[in-house]
């Protein structure tokens, strides 16, 4: 860098916690008779618990009273080195450089018996800024810098994206080929790698005809900093995970960030996951459940004969069946998932919107982390916690929100404290309870609505088997009033804020509705209808019914490792899906 006279020459280093990060000032003088340099290291983003770390020398640096700021000497043609090794908690330290000996520059002309040059103390200002990205992960070296804006305008050339475009993005060389879907910050688009790591693929997979391109831009350093955590998060977990092991996210195959006007712009390239987002899935099997069974004759013809297919009428009792199968195999993948990621992080937006589904149900995936937080940092006790809870703005699909969200929401962190049970849920089972209402959702969403379009609903019915299927139509009736009451609750804010209105209104709102009692309201009722169910079903299906009762309740121990113990040691279904019934006392059974 060559600042202006009088200007000081500025170097940003974006690092993951716990990197080493070597830094060579190269300073030039107009007067090297006579240099003068000022090194100042600002600090943006550490946490208490991981200082900047100073090393290095020639030079004696001193920060106030501390004492033993000392190097080894090294030294080369105009470049001054500058090293300590002290803790620096504050956000700013000025540290002025005191020569402890002359330092000698070798003449390029005589390398064998160079001539000795003293270089005075040097004094001219140069700024150092770390920028450090949330804990508690452990360094990536295959983050880039992040280049700055000078001037209004970007240190580098930064590509639009366009259907057709070609862009590089860290060691990928990709072309846009059409929108995947998109958000208030962030395009995805899907892409085919032309070369680099996303042609390639990772190491033992295929190589990948088309990719995701992630593209968010980022308004502030702040979710800067939340942006490249989900990319260091996805790295982290790549790299620590068994080889036989296999977790349900997506690979980050490579990553840049780019400068712009009014902000960053990352981008992230990551294998395309296989299926469809669960609530589309859920909502089209529902609307296939709810619509008369169609069977087409065997004599039918007509254009669309060919594609027609038969399809038996399949009892609300059936699809009830059916969703047990789905929601035990739901936390059977995802649990696992769901557990390695709490060691790092919580994902806090749990729900069928962030959950892949294969076409035929059998295989889950998680996605998007972009609002996952450091679960080490989150809670307020234990090894290296900061209660980051406290702090950190609530995030999240409200319609899964368990009642401590809407405490926090309502009435802010200090009520939460004063509620044990509540406050120990917000800490530490958020995830928990997201993976929890999204097995329930998975249950009943395709038998209610067989249920409302069979006819039965509100119909009175005598006989052994009205007696075995009333839990169930409760269960099915607690969840639609669960369903549309917090829905109700999600359109008044996403009005809001996908309008640019003022949420104050729509807060007082929420607090005068009492939104977090009626939550436990709400969930009390799920749960009396889960136990009414256990007590006519099979062992294997009461076991699941109580742990989905477990996992969304605020008094529960339960964690995912257990409840998916009990789940493969109860005879019931295989992870795939494939076996295994429900059968409720007085009711046919039915092969899922």
């Amino acid at each position: 860098a060559r600042p202006a006279p009088g200007q000081p020459t500025l170097v940003a280093v974006m690092a993951p916690a716990m990197a080493t990060v070597n830094i060579d000032l190269h300073v030039a003088h107009s007067n090297p008779e006579s240099p003068s340099t000022v090194l100042r290291f600002a600090s943006e983003g550490l946490s208490p618990r991981s200082p900047l770390q100073l090393q290095g020398s020639p030079l004696h640096l001193q920060a106030g009273s501390r004492q033993g700021h000392q190097g080894n000497a090294v030294s080369s043609p105009r470049n001054v080195g500058a090293v300590a090794s002290t803790a620096v908690p504050k956000s700013e330290l000025q540290l002025p450089l005191q020569a402890r000996s002359p330092v000698t520059e070798r003449t390029p002309s005589q390398p064998s018996q160079p001539s000795p040059r003293v270089v005075p103390a040097p004094t001219e200002v140069v700024t150092v800024v770390q920028v450090a990205a949330p804990e508690p992960l452990p360094a990536s070296s295959r983050f880039e810098p992040v280049p700055l804006v000078k001037d209004g305008a970007p240190t580098e050339i930064h590509v639009k994206l366009v259907q057709g475009a070609e862009v590089r993005v860290g060691s990928s060389h990709l072309r846009c080929v059409d929108v995947l879907g998109s958000g208030s910050y962030s395009v995805v688009w899907r892409a085919t790698p032309l070369s680099g790591e996303a042609a390639r693929g990772k190491e033992g997979a295929e190589t990948p005809a088309a990719v995701a391109l992630k593209d968010v831009y980022c308004k502030s350093r702040a979710s800067l900093r939340q942006t490249l955590f989900e990319i260091e998060l996805l790295l982290a977990c790549e790299q620590q995970v068994a080889p036989a092991e296999c977790l349900r996210l997506p690979l980050c195959l490579s990553h840049s960030v780019a400068a712009v006007e009014d902000g960053w712009c990352v981008r992230s390239v990551m294998n395309i996951l296989p299926g469809e987002q669960l609530d589309q899935w859920l909502f089209r099997e529902a609307d296939a459940a709810s619509a008369p069974a169609r069977v087409d004759s065997p004599g039918s013809g007509g254009a669309g004969a060919s594609s027609a297919r038969s399809r038996p009428e399949v009892s609300w009792i059936s699809h009830l069946g059916q969703g047990c199968v789905l929601a035990r195999t739901l936390i059977l993948q995802m649990g696992p998932t769901l557990e390695h990621l709490a060691s790092m992080a919580w994902h806090r937006d749990v729900n069928s919107h962030n959950v892949l589904v294969s076409s035929d149900g059998t295989t889950f995936w998680l996605c998007d982390l972009g609002l996952a937080a450091d679960s080490r940092a989150w809670p307020s006790e234990g090894e290296g916690a900061t209660a980051a809870w406290k702090v950190t703005d609530i995030a999240g699909d409200c319609r899964y929100w368990p009642p401590s969200c809407w405490m926090v929401h309502c009435h802010g962190t200090e009520y939460l404290e004063a509620l044990p049970a509540f406050c120990q849920q917000y800490q530490f089972r958020l995830d928990i309870h997201g993976i929890g209402i999204t097995a329930i959702e998975v249950l009943c969403q395709i038998a209610l609505a067989a249920y409302e379009s069979s006819g039965a609903c509100g119909v009175e019915r005598t006989g052994a088997d009205s007696e075995q299927e009333r839990p169930w139509a409760q269960l099915l009736s607690a969840w639609k009033l669960y369903r549309d009451t917090v829905g109700d609750w999600w359109e008044r804010i996403y009005a809001v804020f996908s309008e640019g209105g003022d949420i104050r209104p729509v807060h007082s709102w929420l607090k005068h509705h009492m939104v977090a009692e009626q939550t436990i309201e709400l969930l009390e009722s799920l749960h009396q209808a889960l136990d009414a169910c256990a007590r006519v079903a099979t062992p294997s299906t009461a076991r699941l019914l109580g742990i989905l009762r477990e996992l969304t309740s605020e008094l529960s121990d339960l964690g995912l490792r257990e409840a998916c113990d009990r789940l493969k040691a109860d005879g019931g279904p295989e992870e795939n899906g494939k076996a295994s019934a429900f059968t409720s006392p007085g009711a046919s059974q039915t092969q899922a």
